[in-house]
């Protein structure tokens, strides 16, 4: 088996290397978006940057403020997830822990009633952020 590996590995070499950095080579493929592509690939590789599209800025997913960070643990999502996660957790936690569930022992119930004011309060916060960006 190791004999297959190593062509394996020599025909990958032979694809991907190139004498100058060790990178890509150029390579044709006749379809102009797989060129620029690989090219694009190759000078980021080469360069450390995108050189191939100036000015063109990557940035961080926009995730929510720390402050919401306690009210996704609350609705049991990760943080930052997208609201429609949020909002269908929200609506599973709702049905779970409704007050009108737990009636038949009064701790219960204001146990419950606790539980699903805390799961509007964070609800109602990351639906803001979502909405208009505004915690309240």
């Amino acid at each position: 088996m190791d004999p297959l590996f190593d062509r394996l590995g020599n025909l990958l070499r032979s694809v991907f290397q190139d004498s100058e950095t060790g990178y890509g080579q150029n390579i044709k493929s006749g379809d102009p978006d797989l060129d620029e592509a690989w090219q694009e690939l190759d000078d980021f590789l080469k360069h450390g940057k995108n050189a191939a599209a100036p000015g063109v800025k990557y940035s961080a997913p926009n995730l929510p403020p720390k402050e919401l960070k306690e009210d996704y643990a609350t609705l049991n999502v990760p943080f930052g997830a997208s609201f429609g996660d949020v909002k269908k957790s929200y609506k599973k936690l709702l049905s779970q822990y409704h007050p009108d569930k737990h009636s038949g022992s009064e701790e219960k119930t204001k146990m419950a009633t606790e539980i699903t004011q805390n799961i509007n309060r964070s609800f109602l916060r990351i639906k803001g952020f979502h909405r208009d960006g505004s915690i309240k």
